[in-house]
């Protein structure tokens, strides 16, 4: 059974002064209520199709299972632009969220700021060029956050368990009060291009971001009962570009076609583990993932093969 709620408030404002300073900004509200839940069961009896319900089955082969996943986020983004006749542009932003997937104990409300910087050279330096028809440089600082992760890693769930004849739940894991969201920062810079009365599109983006308070699994003592336990402990870093074009081939009246191109490419490396140097995941079909510091995350792992035994002498 899944059940979600959304509300939204905001207010926005635009003015334009001595069609020079152009002003626009915003206030929004969100809220978002999102509860998730599925339950089931097994067990056995006999060998025929008589009995059909769990009333039926024996304790000991009694089975249930399943989950109450609740999400819920209040958020609030402000932002303001200003653009100087048309040509240079600057805006901030700010985003406040509150996850209830956050630790009880960690401070509730995380904050996001961004800045942008533009400068629209076409309306400027370059207005009387004949063979750039739009220049667009533009720069940005920027803060996200990842707050969908289960709420179990902050609070206890229950898991079945069976002892002897019988079966109940208790408690499972080790629940990390002061676990927050993870977060992203992001430097950007970018250019935007038409050439030849708007027939080639080109567009290039340079990006390098951090990300910090990564939730990973942590080894502890085996005096908790269990094997590990989530914790914000790792940091990663991307570094990319994007570029691409775009060619009007034909443009008429009624009819235009356009062809493109783009080229991506990202490294990634793992900067901190929380002390480890390496994790090691086993799936439960036997292989695994690496995860190590100085390699990208979630590399694959397994044993180097040299060949092919083709012979018994082999």
């Amino acid at each position: 059974t899944t059940y979600n709620q959304y509300y939204q408030l905001g207010a926005d404002f635009k003015k334009v002064y001595n069609a020079v300073h152009a002003f626009d900004a915003s206030v929004n509200w969100n809220v978002l209520m999102n509860s998730m839940e599925y339950d089931a069961g097994t067990g056995y009896n006999t060998a025929n199709d008589f009995y059909k319900t769990l009333n039926n089955v024996t304790s000991a082969s009694r089975r249930y299972f399943g989950y109450h996943q609740v999400w819920n986020l209040w958020n609030m983004h402000a932002r303001a632009h200003y653009i100087y006749n048309r040509q240079l542009a600057a805006g901030i932003s700010l985003t406040a969220d509150a996850s209830s997937a956050s630790g009880p104990d960690a401070p509730q409300i995380q904050l996001y700021p961004a800045l942008q910087l533009s400068w629209m050279a076409h309306n400027g330096a370059l207005r009387a060029s004949k063979l750039i028809d739009k220049l667009i440089l533009r720069g940005e600082l920027f803060q996200s956050g990842n707050s969908r992760f289960s709420s179990s890693l902050s609070k206890y769930h229950y898991i079945n368990k069976v002892f002897r004849e019988l079966s109940g739940i208790v408690r499972a894991g080790i629940p990390n009060t002061e676990i927050v969201p993870e977060r992203t920062t992001t430097l950007e810079f970018g250019a935007d291009v038409s050439l030849a009365g708007h027939r080639i599109d080109l567009t290039l983006d340079w990006y390098h971001s951090r990300n910090t308070n990564l939730i990973m699994p942590v080894s502890v003592s085996s005096a908790f009962g269990v094997n590990y336990l989530y914790d914000n402990v790792a940091s990663t870093s991307n570094t990319g570009m994007e570029a691409g074009i775009q060619v009007a081939v034909v443009r008429t009246r009624d009819f235009q076609w356009n062809a493109g191109v783009s080229v991506a490419a990202n490294a990634e490396k793992v900067l901190s583990l929380g002390g480890q140097n390496d994790l090691v995941l086993e799936m439960e079909d036997g292989s695994a993932i690496r995860t190590q510091v100085g390699q990208p995350l979630y590399s694959f792992y397994g044993y180097q093969t040299k060949g092919i035994l083709k012979s018994e002498e082999q």
